[in-house]
């Protein structure tokens, strides 16, 4: 199931910092209910 209004949505942004975290252990949300953001995956950076 879909967290935003269609499948391709999301209403939540979760990430990592991996240079400062040492890794991408320090995982952080931002939640913003109001719009429908388009859903994207890094693989690489």
């Amino acid at each position: 199931m879909s967290e935003g209004n269609f499948t391709w949505s999301a209403h939540t942004i979760r990430y990592t910092d991996a240079v400062q975290t040492g890794g991408g252990k320090d995982k952080k949300t931002i939640t913003v209910d109001d719009i429908d953001m388009y859903k994207v995956r890094v693989l690489v950076w």
